[in-house]
């Protein structure tokens, strides 16, 4: 069973970038909206330039530190703030209420990637590799063009190892990948025929560390138990992490976040909690009584 959201909570659908813990990041920009649950410390770092500046752009969990940068709009900060060189006009009161409830919404997309993974795949990724494994010589081809959702398997093995992603897309369609594995980088070049990147949706379930590397990375990334690090990329799309570090200016790179939203619903689903199997056993144990009980009343009505 699925329920949706109380509408007055912003979730992680609502932002460009969405950060379940920390956030350090030198250099480069999000163009959208940005959440970060925990702690964010932000050098030269600009959030929100393609936003109305009369919204709230950044809600940051923790504490907010930041050495230059800017952020359009307004920002809600649940710690402390300290700020250099930076307009901290649109930072509202403390004790401003914090729109997105970030424990919650941990718990719901840790679920949602899991719950997404199930989906069964639909398509055949076609793949093409020359040389070793390990030397990026694999050329990845998604045929997408069928109305509605589409959806792909593909393991961490091929994807990290590809130069080239090439995705052919209806105009009605949407794309669901479902990316196996804990280790992800991606490099080369991405390329979309007949669409665009806010029909794209990957979903690395499994994900510890994901890099996007020299590639614009066409799409939103869902990746709630990873740990995104630095790179030099451009993701034209959503991207949902467990923590964001970077360095444009150093030697990890930075990553660019451009404002593109997912056109569809898959990010806004809740998916009904699965009971533990400790609870399984006593709902087990609980129904074997109701059986017994039910079985000794009808004997003392014989």
């Amino acid at each position: 069973m699925l329920f949706r959201s109380a509408a007055s909570a912003e979730t992680a659908a609502d932002f460009n970038l969405f950060v379940l813990k920390d956030m350090t990041y030198r250099g480069s920009d999000t163009e959208g909206r940005v959440a970060v649950g925990g702690n964010a410390n932000l050098t030269g770092y600009s959030v929100g330039a393609l936003e109305p500046s009369n919204q709230v752009n950044l809600v940051v969990g923790g504490n907010l530190t930041t050495q230059g940068g800017s952020v359009t709009g307004k920002a809600i900060v649940g710690g402390a703030v300290s700020t250099q060189w930076y307009d901290a006009s649109g930072i509202q009161p403390a004790g401003t209420p914090l729109p997105v409830n970030f424990a919650s919404e941990a718990t719901r997309l840790v679920a949602l990637s899991d719950y997404l993974d199930t989906y069964a795949n639909t398509g055949t990724v076609d793949t093409v590799c020359y040389g070793a494994p390990g030397t990026n010589g694999c050329q990845v081809t998604f045929n997408a063009t069928a109305a509605g959702l589409n959806v792909f398997d593909i393991d961490t093995s091929i994807l990290s190892d590809t130069n080239t992603i090439t995705i052919n897309l209806g105009a009605n369609s949407k794309i669901l990948v479902n990316v196996s594995g804990t280790t992800v980088r991606l490099d080369g070049g991405m390329s979309l025929n007949g669409g665009n990147a806010s029909q794209v949706l990957f979903n690395f379930a499994q994900a510890t560390d994901f890099v996007v590397g020299n590639m614009g990375f066409m799409g939103s990334a869902l990746a709630p138990t990873a740990v995104y690090s630095g790179g030099g990329g451009v993701i034209n799309g959503q991207l949902i992490v467990d923590s964001f570090t970077g360095d444009t200016w150093g030697g990890i790179g930075g990553t660019q976040v451009n404002k593109v939203k997912f056109s569809g619903d898959l990010l806004s689903i809740s998916p009904a909690p699965i009971p533990e199997p400790a609870t399984w056993a006593l709902m087990i144990i609980g129904f074997g009584g109701a059986g017994a009980m039910l079985r000794r009343r009808r004997a003392l009505l014989a």
